[in-house]
C-alpha cells in the first residue's frame, strides 16, 4: 500500500475555503491558521518518516504529480476496473 499526504500552504486559501463551506461561521482567521498550522505539522513528519507530500494546487496537475511521487500506481484511475 502506499500513500501520499497532500497539504495547502496558502493559509489565506484556506481561510477562503472555510468561508466558502460555511459562510454563516463567522471569522476563521483562527480556524484556517489552527488548520494550516497542523498542515505544516504533518508535512515535516512526512518529511521526517519519507511520506511523500505535496501541495494539493494546483490541482490541475495534482493527478500528475501523485503518479511521480508513486510510481506503482499506474496509468489511471480505472485500474480497478480491469482488475480479475
Amino acid at each position: 500500500m502506499q500513500g501520499v499526504f497532500l497539504f495547502d500552504d496558502d493559509e489565506s486559501q484556506i481561510k477562503a475555503n472555510l468561508r466558502m463551506r460555511e459562510p454563516d461561521g463567522g471569522d476563521m482567521t483562527a480556524r484556517a491558521r489552527v488548520s494550516w498550522l497542523c498542515g505544516e505539522a504533518l508535512r515535516r513528519e512526512c518529511d521526517r518518516i519519507g511520506v511523500p507530500a505535496l501541495n494539493a494546487r494546483p490541482w490541475q496537475t495534482l493527478t500528475e504529480r501523485v503518479r511521480g511521487v508513486l510510481p506503482d500506481a499506474g496509468p489511471g484511475p480505472d485500474r480497478r476496473a480491469h482488475a480479475t
